[in-house]
């Protein structure tokens, strides 16, 4: 088993990015992970042979919902990137004040939507972490529980991302969730 310490290390190297919000789609994409395992633990054993089907539909989900996390990882930052990139645009003309502003504005609007996606697949995560605790296998129940806490925690720090970011969004109508 190998450990992502660059990740880990850009975490902590004191920039902007990766941040929070990339922060919060990695904890759901390892909630996710966690299911997966412990839908995969339960498959093929007689004891749950009447729950089989159901661990190979959320086996599936939750592996397409880490792949959706996991790409989030990256699109967040390159959001955030974006909006930092947008605030540095020169201002010394009035068209460029205003393509500064629309540029900012569209950043900020994709800085809102990667986070609220993770939110919305947490909550998904989430759901599927409690039915595996419920009926998958029983020497799971932690990872599974492990997988409960992570997403919870992963969908607080999208929703903290969502909302500081809302407060730069000047036309609300432009989220429509």
């Amino acid at each position: 088993m190998e450990i992502d310490k660059k990740f880990l290390n850009d975490l902590a190297a004191g920039t902007a990015v990766p941040g929070g919000g990339s922060a919060a789609a990695y904890a759901g994409a390892m909630a996710a992970g966690l299911v997966v395992m412990v839908s995969r633990l339960t498959q093929r054993k007689k004891k749950y042979a009447d729950v089989e089907s159901r661990m190979v539909e959320i086996e599936r989900e939750s592996e397409e919902y880490r792949a959706i996390l996991t790409r989030s990882v990256q699109a967040d930052s390159e959001a955030f990137t974006a909006v930092m990139a947008a605030f540095q645009m020169p201002r010394e003309s009035e068209a460029q004040v205003k393509a500064c502003s629309q540029a900012i504005q569209a950043a900020t609007l994709q800085a809102i939507k990667v986070p609220f996606e993770v939110a919305q697949t947490c909550v998904k995560v989430l759901e599927l972490a409690g039915e595996v605790a419920k009926t998958g296998n029983a020497n799971a129940v932690t990872d599974a529980g492990t997988g409960a806490a992570l997403a919870n925690a992963a969908f607080s720090g999208a929703v903290m991302n969502v909302q500081i970011n809302l407060t730069s969004l000047e036309d609300k109508e432009q989220v429509k969730y």
